[in-house]
Formats: C-alpha cells, structure tokens, sequence
C-alpha cells in the first residue's frame, strides 16, 4: 500500500506526512515515558 501510494504521489507530498507521523509517534513516545 506505501509503495503505491509512493508511486502514485510526488514525494514532495509524501514526505511532509512521513515527518508529520514521525513526529507524532515521537511525541506519544515522549508523552507515554513522562507520563
């Protein structure tokens, strides 16, 4: 599904969401440890 998605769409595009998703999976970390 990724990589379609990846082919289907510019990369210009695809990355922002990956670095948004990281992101947010970095923050749940971030939040689960300090909590």
């Amino acid at each position: 599904a990724l990589k379609m998605a990846m082919s289907a769409q510019p990369q210009k595009f695809i990355c922002p969401i990956i670095v948004r998703q990281a992101s947010l999976a970095v923050m749940g970390l971030f939040v689960t440890y300090r909590g």
